[in-house]
Order: structure tokens, then sequence, then C-alpha cells
């Protein structure tokens, strides 16, 4: 953070072995910018947008998971392995996959009698996409550590609930969702969960990210 500051006072291409130093002018500079109300908009999206997908599908992946099915091992492996791959890795896949003209995506809408569509080009879809992948990246984060919630709920709670004929949805209400969600969670899990997701979306601002036109980009690219 210290280096970033002081590079901010200075001229430099990234390159050059020679920086100019210029002290407050970047800063008035990019003041003066009528694209840094944007910047902000989107660098709020990318964090809160993240955190939130990757809770609910993270959640919702985990109730899924936790049940005994087979091969739930090998999908919470699945999952979880995006987690692992680098996010340079990942965007290179995601950015082929939304290309205009070699997409898989835009292949499979001209299959069904489409056109192609610029994913990337307009600023309103890359934005959703870039929260999407992002989100579908860690959410393997999410689902393992609300896991570790849910099985740490003594299952007779679940199987008094069923002789008595509660459904799924109110077993959740009323088991799940006091005992994990608010109890055992609200301290811990949560708080966690929520610290990573914020901590993926400031990352996304120091290393700053746009894709196609300045529409998408956020203050780290100033």
């Amino acid at each position: 953070l210290l280096n970033g500051f002081v590079l901010s006072l200075t001229n430099w291409n990234g390159y050059s072995p020679t920086r100019a130093f210029v002290g407050a002018d970047n800063y008035l500079r990019m003041l003066s910018d009528p694209l840094v109300g944007a910047a902000l908009v989107n660098t709020f999206i990318y964090g809160i947008g993240s955190t939130l997908l990757q809770q609910v599908i993270g959640l919702g992946l985990a109730l899924a998971l936790d049940r005994a099915i087979r091969g739930r091992n090998i999908a919470r492996a699945i999952i979880y392995l995006p987690v692992l791959v680098s996010p340079v890795v990942m965007g290179t896949m995601y950015y082929m996959f939304f290309s205009y003209n070699y997409g898989g995506l835009n292949d499979i809408v001209v299959a069904l009698g489409g056109e192609r569509v610029a994913w990337l080009s307009e600023a309103g879809s890359a934005i959703l996409i870039i929260v999407i992948v992002n989100s579908l990246q860690f959410v393997g984060i999410s689902m393992v550590i609300y896991l570790a919630g849910l099985q740490s709920i003594p299952p007779v709670y679940y199987e008094a609930s069923r002789l008595d004929g509660a459904s799924d949805w109110q077993q959740f209400v009323s088991i799940t969702v006091p005992l994990e969600l608010l109890q055992r969670a609200e301290k811990t899990q949560r708080l966690f969960t929520l610290i990573l997701g914020v901590i993926a979306g400031i990352s996304l601002v120091v290393g700053g990210i746009g894709i196609g036109n300045r529409g998408t980009y956020d203050l780290g690219r100033f």
C-alpha cells in the first residue's frame, strides 16, 4: 500500500527506470475525470455483488451437499477446485467463453438460431459477467464454511421434525436458520465468509479491472 501511494505521486509509465514526481496532480486529474463516479459505483457492485452472490450460492450448495447423496464428496471437490486456480487463468478461460467471435456462449446462441452478442463490449453485461465469474470462482470457500456449520447441528433435530411431518422448507426455517445461521454462524462463520467476500472484492480494486471499454473500470484503474 505504501509503495502504491508513493507511485501515485509520480508520473510513471510502468516501464521506465525514471519516475517524475508530480505531487497531487494525479489525484486532481482523477477528481476531474467524469468516469470516477462510474468507477466508484462499479467498485461497490464488484465487491458487494460478489459477496452476496457467494453467500447465497454457497449456502444453497452446502444445503444440497449436506444430504446423504451419492457422489457428494466428488461434487464438493469440483465446486472447490476453482478456488485453487489463479484468477488470471480463470479470467482467460471465461474471456474465451464470452468472446464475440470464438466464444462458446455465442456458438450456442448461433446454433439456436440467434446472432452473436458482444457480451464484453457493453458495460452492463460486462460488469455482471465479472461479478458472476468472481463469485463462481470463490463460492467453494463459502460452501465449505457453511457445510461445517450445518454438520455441527445434531441430526436428532431433523429426525424429530420429520416424524412431526415437517417439510424441507420448515426444517430450514425452524432448525437450520436458528441453530446454524443465527447462533453458531453469527459470530464466526458468517463474519468469516463475509470478510473473505469483501477481501475478494477489495482485491479487484487493488488489482484494477476493466473489460472492453472504460465503462467497466473500477477505482483500481485510476
